[in-house]
């Protein structure tokens, strides 16, 4: 049992860097299914149910936060869990994108027009071998994929360079806004 998840876990980080031009890493061992309400297993959430939002921006001594919403635009609710996947991208395609994943995820059901959030925190200050002004290439759009899927959301992104070439702590999605 354990190769056909690993091997569907491979899969799914292989495609999802053919998609989107960056890594997504799948949590192993994490559970997939939530209540409803009704004592049934809400049904996962694709990508194709969620939007994702960023709002909530806070700088400061070289460091940046900023929260990530992924809305059920659904009918019904829907259960997921974990991190998504990152990348950053600009006109010209993908920048290379770190993801840091932090804390410990845990399954969550988000209910017909309510979100998810999690925390992203990176760097505005140069490692020390960035030279260029900024010290990375500066993004447009942030690529999203939501937890265990494959396909991605995009959102606007207005918040200058990402740098410590690129690197983007996350936290796991919860219910809870920050």
């Amino acid at each position: 049992m354990k190769r056909i998840i690993w091997g569907t876990i491979a899969a799914t980080a292989v495609t999802a860097t053919a998609l989107t031009g960056f890594a997504a890493t799948a949590n192993a061992g994490q559970a997939t299914t939530g209540q409803a309400g009704t004592g049934r297993a809400a049904p996962h959430c694709t990508t194709s149910k969620l939007k994702a939002s960023l709002s909530d921006f806070d700088a400061g001594a070289g460091q940046r936060y900023l929260t990530l919403a992924l809305t059920n635009v659904s009918k019904s609710a829907c259960t997921t869990g974990g991190w998504s996947g990152l990348g950053q991208a600009d006109a010209g395609g993908a920048i290379p994108t770190t993801t840091v994943r932090e804390g410990t995820a845990h399954t969550i059901t988000i209910p017909a027009g309510h979100s998810a959030y999690e925390v992203l925190h990176w760097a505005a200050v140069p490692a020390d071998d960035e030279t260029g002004d900024p010290c990375e290439p500066v993004p447009t759009t942030l690529r999203v994929i939501p937890p265990n899927e494959t396909t991605r959301l995009t959102a606007p992104w207005n918040y200058g360079a990402v740098c410590q070439h690129g690197s983007i702590r996350l936290t796991p999605l919860t219910l809870t806004h920050p």
